[in-house]
């Protein structure tokens, strides 16, 4: 993120050569994923919905980027996901995921 006087230096600029000082600016700010822990039992498989947040408001989807590795994860791309775990498995298991808006 560009500071006051920077922002100043390249809005004068911009203006110097000719150039839209707002879109020579614009930046997409990436979507933040919010953790989220939840607890189930042995062979009982559990749904819940991912969330983030994206600076812009933009529509957001989700993809797997850490695999489980004791169960499976099924996820829909509005954030909605059923984690199974593997038969007779105990213990923490984890996946990662990202969000993703409109320009990727």
């Amino acid at each position: 993120m560009l500071k006051r006087k920077s922002l100043l230096a390249a809005l004068t600029l911009c203006a110097l050569m000719g150039l839209p000082a707002l879109s020579a600016l614009a930046a997409n700010g990436a979507p933040v994923a919010e953790n989220l822990e939840i607890t189930t039992y042995r062979n009982v498989c559990v749904g819940g919905r991912l969330s983030a947040v994206d600076p812009e408001g933009d529509a957001l989807s989700y993809e797997i980027s850490t695999e489980p590795s004791k169960g499976t994860v099924e996820l829909a791309e509005d954030g909605r996901f059923v984690y199974t775990p593997d038969a007779n498995r105990k213990g923490r298991d984890y996946f990662g995921y990202r969000a993703i808006d409109s320009t990727g």
